[in-house]
């Protein structure tokens, strides 16, 4: 069996409802075996920011994903940098930072890992009467406090770079080149 629970507050209008009322708040799976009452339970439970996005995935497993968003202006490094270019149709939702927690254990030894993106806007095609749009740049995988003192070890970082080429509409845009560094 499997139950999809919503935010949703009953009797209210769907204009009173919040803006996450649509997404699923928890998603519980049941398993039974024919003829036995032992049943088997797991739930997956979700957060949302009051934009929408998604905040927080935790899987019946143990494991937590928590995710934060760009802000639709964009963000700027602390020495200036374009982290990520403001949004041209004004949303959040550009994914800033995803982090995996591992479910507790007596074992412990599972790395808390950080993926963190950023992006550059390409421009729209002549005519096209279409806003730039926001493409990913950097992709950047790091084990956090992964000495114990709350220093990271960088693991994995992907780059790309893209075809800027206006005059050639089935160029612009697309992947030139794809750099992964272990």
């Amino acid at each position: 069996t499997l139950r999809t629970n919503y935010n949703i507050r009953p009797g209210q209008p769907f204009e009173q409802q919040p803006i996450d009322c649509q997404m699923p708040r928890d998603i519980t799976t049941e398993w039974t075996v024919s003829g036995e009452s032992a049943i088997r339970k797991e739930t997956v439970t979700h957060t949302y920011y009051p934009d929408g996005n998604l905040q927080s995935k935790a899987r019946a497993d143990g494991v937590v994903e928590h995710l934060t968003w760009y802000p639709a202006q964009g963000e700027r490094s602390p020495d200036g940098s374009e982290l990520c270019p403001a949004n041209p149709e004004g949303f959040v939702s550009q994914l800033k930072e995803k982090t995996i927690t591992p479910a507790k254990s007596s074992q412990g030894g599972a790395p808390t890992l950080s993926t963190r993106y950023t992006y550059t806007a390409l421009p729209a095609l002549e005519g096209s009467d279409m806003p730039e749009w926001i493409v990913p740049v950097t992709e950047t995988m790091v084990h956090l406090d992964a000495d114990g003192n709350g220093n990271e070890l960088e693991l994995q970082r992907t780059r790309k770079e893209y075809f800027h080429a206006l005059e050639e509409p089935f160029s612009h845009g697309r992947t030139r080149r794809q750099t992964q560094t272990l």
